[in-house]
């Protein structure tokens, strides 16, 4: 999932330029790994020179952890849980669902493979940095979520996953 420009206005060079780094850096780590995959490959690969990709990512992990953010469903997820303003708890988790589903269908061949990165190459580091940014919308929306109408009482742990 890349970042989208304004309505009625061309992306920037550089936008364009960033943005087909992290789809070609993300193809080149699902193919090779985090530790096979060279900035020089990647730099190959995108038409552009190695110091170019240092102009936007100050290193190769800067840059992996851009492909696994641009990738994320939590982008469609946010602001889902951000609105969530009545309505049944299972009609909630339902349209959330259906929601996340939509952000990741047709993506699992590219995200799968760089959570599996992530977890295996970053022992979960960059996703443990992703929820500690999130984690004060997750929580009110924990707290909205119990003081809905019919609460189902569940620990906060559960409705988080």
């Amino acid at each position: 999932m890349t970042r989208k420009t304004q309505p009625n206005s061309s992306p920037k060079r550089g936008e364009v330029t960033r943005e087909r780094l992290i789809e070609v850096a993300g193809d080149q780590f699902i193919l090779h790994g985090f530790h096979g995959t060279s900035m020089r490959q990647i730099a190959k690969k995108a038409g552009v020179a190695v110091g170019g990709i240092y102009n936007h990512f100050g290193s190769k992990d800067a840059l992996f952890a851009a492909v696994l953010d641009a990738d994320h469903p939590y982008h469609a997820v946010l602001p889902a849980l951000e609105q969530h303003q009545g309505g049944t708890q299972a009609e909630f988790v339902g349209n959330t669902m259906q929601q996340v589903w939509a952000q990741v269908r047709g993506k699992q061949n590219r995200l799968l493979p760089l959570l599996l990165i992530e977890l295996v190459e970053f022992q979960g580091r960059h996703l443990q940095e992703m929820a500690e940014q999130l984690l004060p919308t997750l929580i009110d929306f924990v707290n909205r979520f119990n003081e809905s109408a019919e609460p189902l009482a569940l620990p906060a742990p559960v409705i988080l996953r």
